[in-house]
């Protein structure tokens, strides 16, 4: 293990997964990457002990990144581990998606084009708490 905190990004924008890549490329996070939430359910399950945050986009085909962070929830809790500090991302606010995960995650909901020097600051705050 190189020491990195990993961090699971899940995207249907591939060149927004790639620029985050690259942005945080040379610093102490290691990102993993999915281009839908199936892949990103496979990547959380391959590397479940060591990620520590899973940012996902709210509005993706076949399954929405709510789904994939409440089928996380319930396999984490059924193993008795601890879910993964969850944060979420959207460029469409006119949903009832939306409005639902507002509701519950109001303070990890971020919308697109997200600020990545801000989100490099948020992710460090959560990893230090």
């Amino acid at each position: 293990m190189n020491g990195k905190k990993k961090i699971l990004i899940i995207d249907d924008d591939e060149l927004s997964l790639f620029t985050m890549v690259r942005f945080f490329r040379g610093t102490d996070l290691e990102i993993i990457t999915a281009k839908n939430g199936q892949e990103g359910l496979r990547k959380f399950i391959q590397n479940q002990k060591e990620i520590k945050i899973i940012l996902t986009d709210l509005h993706m085909p076949f399954i929405s990144g709510l789904d994939v962070i409440r089928v996380i929830e319930a396999d984490t809790e059924a193993l008795g581990e601890e879910c993964p500090q969850v944060m979420f991302m959207t460029a469409s606010i006119h949903s009832s998606l939306y409005d639902e995960v507002k509701e519950t995650f109001s303070e990890s909901l971020f919308l697109k084009p997200l600020n990545l020097e801000k989100l490099l600051e948020i992710f460090k705050k959560k990893l230090s708490d």
